[in-house]
This record gives structure tokens, C-alpha cells and sequence, in this order.
């Protein structure tokens, strides 16, 4: 925490959103682009929220561009599902669904959006000693959550202990990407990395089995659907035994 200031961490954030925008919008049918926009994006959210009090922008910027992340969501769900099956037994049993287009809107809502921010950031002054102070601050209060939400993951943890244990995993990662040194204390960024994908493929099987259960009763498609959902539940069971290692794990190391 030498160099930055929550400005010019604002802005560079801000920048990798713009760039990874125009990136997608010429080929939203590209899954990797897709993900690299939601990313980008996610982590300016996280940004402006952990920083909020530090920059005192307007919380109707921050929604906007959830919104145009929550707009996303559905394609990014069935570009998983198609990769899912690409890898599968069952590519051709028909019980995929065909992925939707992108709002055109969405790009415009998201341009908005950023210029708004954008001209919200000239008035932004703050230095390095706040902005160490607040990432300080921030950074022990999402370890905090992390720690508490970790700790509800038993043997057999519902959707939302899952997610939320997900969320806060991610979030205290992007946080810590975006200082310059990493405070004492905290897990190291690669392990966060490891769990925060361990629990993304978990997140991805049990969207997928939501999406292929109800078609267990259909007449054409009902035996590979009953398949396809066994299949999604065995590999649910092996990557929480994996989440599992990961946590425990992840407080002994700084690599």
C-alpha cells in the first residue's frame, strides 16, 4: 500500500471494465469474454462498495451497474451448461438449452453508467494514508465475514451457506488484488483463488441440476436428464470435499 490512492485505484478498475466491455460486445457469444466483462465489473462494484464512505459517490451508480451484471447472468448460465455438456456423455441427448443474446441496451446502460462515474471520480481527492487506513479497515471486516460464513460449511451445507461462503471469498480476493502489499494476517491470494473456484464449480452444478431436474418427467428427454442430474450431484459431493481441504488449509500459508 506504497503507490496507490483510492482514485487511481477507482479509476484503474474502472478502466479494466471500460476495456473488457468493448472487448465483449463484439462477440458476446464468447464465453471467456463474457466472463472477463463480469469480472471486470464485479470487481468495480466490490470496489465502490468497500470504499464507499472513502468516496462518497452516489450509491445510484453502483446500481446501475449491477444491473447490467444481473443482465449478463443468464447467458453466462447457459454458456456454462453447453460447456458442461461439451464434456459430457450427454452432448447430443438434447436436453441443453439454447443460449440467449444480450440485451443491445446493455452496452449503452453500461457506457452510461460509466461516464457517470467517471465524472463522479474529478471530484474525488483522497491520499495514500486514508486510502491505507480504509483498505485496513475493509480488508479485517471482510476477513471477518469471510471467517464466519466459512465456518457454517458442514458436511452438508445448503445453496445459501454455499454462496454466501462463495461471495465473501471472492470479495476479500479483490479486495487484497487491488493493494500494493498484503496485510498481515490475511490468507494468501493463491489459496483464495483455489477455494473461490472450488466453490464456483459447485455454485455451476447445482444451477445446472435446478435446470435439468424438471426435465426428468419429460418423455424424450427424461432418461439423460435423471442421468446428467447423478452425474451433477456425484461431482457436487467430490468438490465440497475439496472446498473443504481448501478451507482448512487456508489460513496456514502466505504463496
Amino acid at each position: 500500500m506504497k503507490k496507490t490512492t483510492a482514485l487511481k485505484a477507482a479509476r484503474r478498475s474502472l478502466k479494466r471494465a471500460r476495456k473488457a466491455a468493448l472487448e465483449t460486445r463484439r462477440d458476446s457469444s464468447d464465453h471467456e469474454e463474457l466472463h472477463r466483462f463480469r469480472v471486470a465489473l464485479r470487481r468495480l462494484i466490490v470496489f465502490l462498495r468497500d470504499y464507499d464512505e472513502l468516496l462518497g459517490l452516489p450509491e445510484s451508480i453502483r446500481s446501475k451497474l449491477r444491473k447490467a451484471l444481473k443482465e449478463t447472468g443468464a447467458v453466462r448460465d447457459a454458456q456454462v451448461e453447453r460447456l458442461w455438456l461439451e464434456h459430457s456423455p450427454f452432448k447430443r441427448s438434447g436436453i441443453g438449452r439454447e443460449i440467449p443474446a444480450l440485451d443491445k441496451g446493455l452496452w449503452r446502460r453500461f457506457d452510461k453508467a460509466a461516464a457517470r462515474l467517471d465524472r463522479a471520480l474529478e471530484d474525488v481527492d483522497i491520499g495514500r494514508r486514508t486510502f491505507r487506513k480504509a483498505s485496513l479497515r475493509a480488508a479485517r471486516r471482510r476477513l471477518r465475514r469471510l471467517k464466519r460464513r466459512l465456518a457454517g460449511l458442514k458436511a452438508r451445507p445448503s445453496g445459501r451457506a454455499l454462496h454466501r461462503a462463495r461471495i465473501s471469498v471472492k470479495h476479500l480476493r479483490y479486495l487484497l488484488e487491488s493493494l500494493d502489499e498484503l496485510p498481515d494476517g490475511m490468507p494468501a491470494i493463491a489459496a483464495l483463488m483455489r477455494l473461490q473456484s472450488t466453490l464456483g464449480a459447485i455454485h455451476d452444478r447445482e444451477v445446472l441440476t435446478e435446470h435439468f431436474a424438471p426435465l426428468v418427467r419429460d418423455r424424450e428427454r427424461g432418461a439423460a436428464a435423471y442421468e446428467a442430474v447423478q452425474r451433477l450431484r456425484r461431482e457436487w459431493r467430490t468438490l465440497l470435499k475439496r472446498a473443504n481441504a481448501q478451507r482448512a488449509l487456508l489460513f496456514q500459508a502466505r504463496a
